[in-house]
């Protein structure tokens, strides 16, 4: 995921290769807004579901 941000950067500041053209740059974007997405949603059913759990056990 660092390496396509890495990329992304780059290429906002001028240091990509020639050859790195504008769809592949919208494609790195879409996978770096995808791996987020799943850190955050993964993150946040890693602190909900010991409550969860928790509940299920005493009922």
């Amino acid at each position: 995921m660092l390496v396509f941000v890495g990329l992304i950067v780059a290429r906002w500041l001028g240091w990509s290769a020639p050859n790195l053209g504008e769809a592949e740059v919208l494609k790195l974007w879409d996978i770096v807004e995808i791996g987020l997405g799943g850190y955050v949603i993964g993150r946040s059913a890693e602190k909900i579901l010991p409550a969860v759990v928790g509940t299920l056990k005493k009922s």
